[in-house]
């Protein structure tokens, strides 16, 4: 299937936060027009594929999330929206598909994330794991039931930190080197507010 729907005025990619899947998008579709598409997608690590190992390197992620943009691409408009580590997949996924001559998104929304070329600051990811959880609370990214359950708890740390991990250790590269600038790929605006074996799971609102 190449589309959910026939009658899309416009597709928005919704790229999650650190740890998060598509259900942090499964309200939006109610707050948008009627024809506005919102896709939304769960990595290894989490949801259905929780027995899956987390992305370890960016190359494999933002391939995958490449030919996850293609499949859907049925030549509507289309625009990115990326919230926390979500924003910094969204540019990489944003900048590969220019990088390959593909059509990329009409509009780059990013929110509650740095810029690309600044460093993250204070390593989380070496934390120990109290640290790490009282962090994640201070984040608001996880409710506060699950924080409580030790069990559930050791499902939605992993791939949490594996995303925290990928975060610091990118590097932005653009123009032959790190922390240049280039003409962007999309009109970036900051906000509040595949293959079939490609290893991600989509939902569609």
């Amino acid at each position: 299937m190449i589309a959910g729907r026939e009658d899309v005025a416009l597709r928005l990619f919704a790229f999650p936060h650190a740890g998060g899947n598509h259900n942090s998008f499964q309200t939006w579709a109610s707050g948008l027009p009627g024809d506005v598409e919102v896709i939304s997608y769960s990595l290894p690590g989490r949801g259905r594929q929780q027995d899956e190992p987390p992305y370890q390197e960016w190359q494999s992620l933002i391939g995958d999330l490449v030919d996850f943009v293609r499949l859907h691409d049925d030549g509507a408009p289309f625009a990115f929206f990326g919230h926390s580590f979500g924003a910094l997949v969204a540019f990489e996924v944003c900048r590969q598909l220019r990088l390959e001559n593909r059509r990329g998104p009409a509009v780059l929304f990013v929110s509650a994330h740095r810029a690309p070329h600044l460093s993250p600051g204070e390593q989380k990811r070496f934390l120990p794991q109290e640290r790490f959880i009282g962090l994640v609370r201070e984040w608001g990214l996880v409710p506060e039931e699950l924080l409580a359950d030790d069990e559930l708890l050791q499902l939605v740390l992993p791939p949490l930190r594996a995303d925290v991990t990928l975060d610091e250790e990118y590097r932005c590269r653009t123009g032959g080197r790190s922390g240049g600038r280039e003409r962007p790929a999309a009109r970036e605006t900051a906000t509040s507010s595949s293959t079939e074996s490609a290893p991600v799971s989509k939902t569609v609102h």
